[in-house]
């Protein structure tokens, strides 16, 4: 789920609903999300804002009890990969539903206000790096 605080700071925080705990909080963005959507293996998600970005997240291991889970600052070097900038708000964003585990990438589509849908190869190694490959 995503909301804004009353700090007016955005954040995702990933619960478990069996046990009725938040598990992980992650710095959303700058301004309202208005998509999460996670990979089919549920190790990778991706966050669109009307700030202007969406945001891809690791959670590979999410399962792993850090210390402090719950300060999000932390979270966010922890399990950040990049963010995708864009000229306008984000409506939408989702990850193709295959990753390549030989190149370490996903694949994210975003569709944005300015009519645009792009698709993005997203590192999921240490390099971090992405590239948008279509516009």
């Amino acid at each position: 789920m995503a909301c804004t605080m009353a700090s007016s700071k955005t954040v995702i925080k990933i619960a478990d609903v069996e046990m009725g705990t938040i598990k992980l909080v992650l710095r959303g963005h700058h301004d309202l999300i208005h998509d999460l959507s996670w990979s089919s293996d549920d190790n990778y998600l991706v966050s669109a804002s009307a700030d202007g970005s969406a945001k891809v997240w690791d959670l590979t291991n999410k399962e792993t009890d850090y210390a402090d889970k719950l300060n999000y600052t932390e979270n966010d070097a922890m399990f950040f990969i990049c963010q995708l900038l864009h000229s306008s708000y984000v409506y939408a964003a989702r990850i193709y539903p295959e990753q390549s585990k030989s190149t370490n990438t996903i694949i994210v589509a975003t569709a944005c206000f300015d009519g645009k849908v792009r698709l993005w190869s997203v590192a999921t190694d240490e390099t971090g790096i992405n590239a948008n490959i279509s516009a």
